[in-house]
């Protein structure tokens, strides 16, 4: 088994799965909102950045 994690990359990684729970199927996120996340860094970055 350790010579399997040691050997792999992110890049080998197309589907995940934590107790149970599919979490990415073909390299899509499927528990997050990628748009709101970027809205709400988008909108954050504009309240705090300096002028």
């Amino acid at each position: 088994m350790n010579t399997l994690l040691e050997c792999v990359t992110a890049g080998d990684v197309a589907d995940l799965a934590v107790n149970g729970r599919l979490l990415m199927k073909d390299r899509q996120i499927l528990t997050l909102d990628e748009e709101k996340i970027l809205f709400e860094a988008r909108t954050y970055m504009e309240r705090t950045a300096r002028p």
